[in-house]
């Protein structure tokens, strides 16, 4: 399985990473292709970040509630 941590990164960090993503409830899970006009890995949507991308949808699907609108 994969395994992850949690922890506050340096720009560094970001700038090398092989992958980069943000959450948000608007947003939802959204990948980023650059920082400060640098390309991160390889500027497209990696494997990590589209399974979680897949994963959220999923449940938001099925395990989710509509929240009504006025």
């Amino acid at each position: 399985g994969v395994q992850f941590r949690e922890k506050r990164c340096s720009l560094t960090e970001f700038y090398t990473a092989d992958e980069v993503f943000t959450t948000g409830t608007m947003g939802e899970l959204s990948h980023v292709i650059a920082i400060d006009q640098r390309v991160i890995g390889k500027g497209l949507i990696g494997g990590i970040t589209q399974t979680l991308q897949s994963e959220y949808t999923e449940r938001t699907k099925n395990i989710g509630y509509a929240i009504p609108r006025n």
